[in-house]
């Protein structure tokens, strides 16, 4: 009797978690000190954004530091959650969170 409930209570717990959130767009901070950093968005098992530069900035320039591109990279995920998809990045917006992080 005690397994037939401890199933029940388990599939109960499972059928109630939001599986809206399985499908949510997840941000990867990828690189490392010595090549720099970057960030990758996924969704649903994919890479749907690959950013090894800076966004909207001229130049081959890659983030100084982890923090630098997850602030950067969580200002894409925003924009994509906010129905955005390319998200745009603005230069001003991209500088200030590059000169604010380093």
């Amino acid at each position: 009797m005690r397994f037939y409930i401890l199933i029940i209570a388990l599939l109960f717990v499972n059928c109630n978690k939001n599986p809206r959130n399985a499908n949510l767009p997840e941000l990867r901070v990828t690189g490392n000190e010595s090549i720099g950093y970057g960030y990758e968005i996924w969704e649903n098992g994919k890479c749907r954004i690959r950013q090894e530069n800076l966004p909207a900035l001229s130049g081959n320039i890659r983030c100084p530091s982890q923090s630098c591109a997850e602030k950067i990279g969580q200002l894409a995920l925003n924009k994509m959650l906010e129905g955005q998809f390319p998200p745009t990045l603005k230069p001003e917006e991209v500088q200030e969170l590059f000169s604010g992080a380093n």
